[in-house]
């Protein structure tokens, strides 16, 4: 895990957003952020699922109590109770093809469980490049400075 420390430029006033109130679970925000790769199981099927945690909060609630994914013997994340809605701190699990292909099946739609990162590097690598050519990236980092 890494802390990462927060920045003077994303320093917002307290205060209190309502979320969509589909998890019973509520979120306070803290100083310190979360950051690691990790392996987890999915509560439901049993497939493995690999990604990276971020956050920076503590999140309590009921919804808590129904978790998504296991990891290593700790809960992660939420279900609501009727088990149609889920959330977790977890990003980029769906790039784990077999979790992402059994995901699928859940929902009663079909996917491929390949890997497809080298079809999305690509698709960054475009993306990027056309940014590159509309903006005086020179210019915008010396500003940021």
């Amino acid at each position: 895990m890494i802390a990462v420390p927060p920045r003077a430029f994303m320093a917002l006033p307290p205060g209190e957003t309502e979320g969509l109130g589909l998890l019973d679970i509520d979120t306070v925000i803290g100083p310190a952020k979360r950051l690691c790769e990790i392996e987890a199981t999915d509560a439901i099927s049993g497939t493995q699922v690999t990604g990276y945690e971020m956050h920076m909060g503590v999140t309590t609630g009921a919804g808590l109590d129904r978790p998504w994914l296991d990891l290593d013997g700790r809960p992660e994340g939420a279900a609501s109770a009727d088990g149609r809605v889920t959330g977790t701190y977890l990003h980029g699990i769906f790039g784990s093809g077999p979790f992402r292909a059994q995901w699928l099946r859940t929902l009663g739609a079909s996917g491929s469980a390949g890997d497809h990162s080298g079809r999305i590097e690509t698709a960054l690598d475009r993306l990027a490049d056309e940014i590159e050519a509309d903006l005086d990236l020179d210019a915008l980092l010396r500003s940021a400075r």
